[in-house]
């Protein structure tokens, strides 16, 4: 009976620290070095926590305890790229930020979005556009868009950031497409593209001007872009392939 008993307990302890260690692996997979810092708290400081000589110390700073590093959560793709992190408030905020200001919260976002791009896999040539912010009282939130050759990706190449009134990082999700290899080549023109959305629309019956916006890249899959035109009328927005004046997307986004 002792036999089980003792058998039981040595499970439940290799379940546990089995279980402890993959939520720390969680948090330390987006800490690459001690004297990196990412929110707030950096490999030293988390080191601390498990070093008992330095136990003592600990004290000095209430937030940092085993349950507060812990309750950061990251989620990760199979190829092992961060797709999101859920903080909260009060855990790893900043001195000298305010909600309310667009400057103080740029750099907070910026801050986070560089010392996260190894693990976000943002690519050298697939840079982020300037952050769009969404600045109040209690909150702000931040989002950056995916460019390739000048052009937006879509749908997805977003990076949402969630900030809190220290500059606690409350959420990031990330759909940054990072594995792309295949670009079909640009060959036509604006005015060709113009043409064939007009006859699209024309057969649908709907009425109104055409309303021309920025060309974007669309994201067929995970591994191939096409450049293509985007175009309104009446909310409907439609693509138009900038390589073969297929109609890649045609949707209503007068609620969006």
């Amino acid at each position: 009976m002792n036999k089980k008993i003792s058998t039981l307990i040595k499970m439940i302890l290799v379940i546990g620290l089995g279980f402890f260690s993959f939520i720390q692996w969680g948090y330390q997979s987006i800490q690459s070095g001690s004297d990196r810092k990412i929110l707030g708290v950096s490999m030293d400081q988390i080191n601390k926590i498990n070093d008992p000589d330095k136990k003592k110390s600990i004290h000095k700073d209430k937030k940092l305890t085993k349950k507060n590093i812990l309750s950061l959560k990251t989620k990760f793709t199979s190829e092992h790229q961060l797709i999101q992190i859920i903080g909260q408030i009060g855990l790893f905020g900043v001195e000298d930020f305010s909600p309310t200001d667009p400057v103080s919260v740029r750099q907070r976002a910026i801050q986070i979005i560089e010392s996260l791009r190894n693990e976000l896999k943002i690519r050298s040539d697939s840079p982020l556009s300037e952050p769009l912010i969404r600045p109040s009282e209690t909150s702000a939130q931040v989002t950056f868009e995916q460019t390739y050759q000048g052009r937006k990706m879509i749908p997805g190449g977003m990076i949402d950031l969630d900030l809190g009134p220290q500059g606690e990082l409350i959420r990031l999700d990330s759909y940054y497409q990072s594995d792309f290899s295949s670009v079909e080549k640009v060959v036509l023109e604006q005015q060709d593209a113009e043409k064939i959305v007009e006859n699209y629309y024309k057969k649908s019956k709907e009425e109104g001007v055409v309303q021309v916006s920025d060309p974007v890249n669309f994201v067929a899959n995970s591994k191939r872009i096409i450049p293509s035109y985007r175009f309104y009328k009446n909310g409907i927005e439609t693509l138009i392939s900038a390589h073969d004046g297929t109609i890649l997307s045609s949707r209503n986004r007068k609620n969006h």
